[in-house]
């Protein structure tokens, strides 16, 4: 939605979130009518993906949306990811009037202007917000309004005002591989990061930009052992890392702690490669100067090359065999009939057992399993011990897999 759905001026006349406010009164109709569909209003269950996921925990914090739904689940998304809150509305809508050539002194003056911009120019300045090397202010996200969300989220779960419901959340194994698609689209990209370490980390990572020794902390933590190189199989599976780490991995374990004092919450780490990846679309789609190569053609290239890398020269590709952001979606809803999973396809088992899942944690209130295996809310007798369903081709509890790094950036006060 960007700026269609979450434009703030900062100062009140235009408050924001109105993505969330339309999703509130999608929630109150489906309370209102759904006994006319066959469903429980006092058993009503939310769940989303990414920027969906992040939504859903939203209107856990948000008390507009009290009592509108029983159970929630947000996969590879909370509030308190660094891409999910706007930290300063009044400048990212003053950049966009600047593009659109609005008046900026004048928030009224400005919107007025806005309001006559046609949609479709709006959506191309919105493209920018996909490139792996952005500003802050370019991602248009929901921001504290005192209104709908009445305080900075991690406050909210601090104080313990929010939903106390049952919350299932998690995030895949390889989530970076959204940003790292991103900067593979353009080794000039790669390139550019690696040689203004210092300029752009802090801004995609989301951290003071004079810290620089935080700066040199990260790049020893991933990439002492390249010696400097940024290109290659090691550098793709270390950017993936450091991305999975700081932009999804901290944020949703900080969540799903400061949730858990109050309610169940029902962690899993999905880690299962599926036949197909959004990994390759990711790249496919990101613009490029001067590019006139359809995205379906761009796929098709990867596929032969990846191939002939994979089975004729024998050179696996590691940082291929983790689950990319958003992959368990293929899983879980049919997206394409190019795509469909049947049940001749490798995937069936995992794609059953994923959706049973979902399904019994919105419908039942017994103990919840994965594929027979019991899967248990968090304890926080030992919150270094954190315990995760493994979702996979056998599904069992495992320790938190990413517990090592998770300290690393606590370390240095994130």
């Amino acid at each position: 939605m960007s700026s269609l759905g979450f434009l703030s001026t900062g100062d009140g006349l235009i408050k924001g979130n109105m993505g969330l406010w339309d999703q509130n009164l999608a929630f109150r109709w489906l309370k209102d009518n759904i006994e006319q569909f066959g469903g429980d209003p006092e058993r009503i269950t939310i769940f989303g993906e990414s920027a969906g996921g992040s939504s859903v925990h939203y209107h856990m914090l948000s008390p507009y949306s009290a009592g509108l739904f029983q159970k929630a689940i947000s996969q590879s998304g909370t509030a308190l990811q660094i891409w999910a809150l706007s930290k300063h509305p009044k400048t990212q809508a003053r950049k966009l009037a600047r593009a659109m050539n609005c008046p900026i002194n004048n928030s009224t003056i400005m919107i007025s202007c806005l309001r006559g911009v046609d949609a479709k120019k709006l959506v191309q300045y919105h493209i920018s917000s996909m490139s792996a090397i952005r500003e802050n202010t370019d991602l248009f996200v929901p921001t504290v309004d005192g209104d709908f969300i009445p305080d900075n989220p991690i406050d909210l779960l601090r104080n313990g005002s929010f939903a106390k419901i049952p919350w299932m959340t998690g995030v895949n194994a390889g989530e970076g591989l959204l940003n790292t698609g991103r900067i593979l689209a353009s080794r000039k990209v790669t390139e550019n990061i690696w040689q203004n370490w210092n300029k752009w980390i802090p801004l995609m990572l989301d951290y003071d930009p004079t810290r620089y020794d935080i700066s040199w902390k990260i790049k020893q933590y991933y990439f002492s052992q390249l010696a400097g190189k940024p290109i290659g199989d090691s550098a793709i599976a270390n950017f993936t890392a450091m991305y999975s780490d700081r932009v999804y991995f901290l944020d949703s374990k900080r969540a799903a702690m400061l949730h858990a004092k109050h309610a169940p919450v029902y962690l899993y780490f999905y880690s299962y490669p599926g036949e197909v990846s959004f990994f390759r679309l990711f790249k496919a789609v990101m613009p490029s100067l001067g590019d006139i190569m359809a995205p379906e053609l761009k796929i098709a290239m990867d596929v032969t090359k990846d191939f002939i890398r994979k089975y004729l020269l024998r050179q696996p590709m590691k940082y291929l065999d983790i689950p990319c952001h958003a992959d368990e979606l293929i899983l879980q809803f049919n997206t394409h009939r190019l795509i469909e999973i049947n049940k001749n396809s490798r995937d069936y088992p995992v794609s059953k057992a994923l959706v049973k899942s979902w399904a019994d944690f919105a419908k039942s209130n017994f103990t919840l399993t994965y594929q027979n295996s019991q899967w248990p809310p968090v304890s926080l007798t030992d919150s270094d011990k954190l315990s995760y369903m493994h979702i996979n081709i056998n599904g069992h509890m495992i320790p938190e897999p990413f517990t090592e790094s998770t300290r690393f950036w606590e370390s240095m006060g994130f």
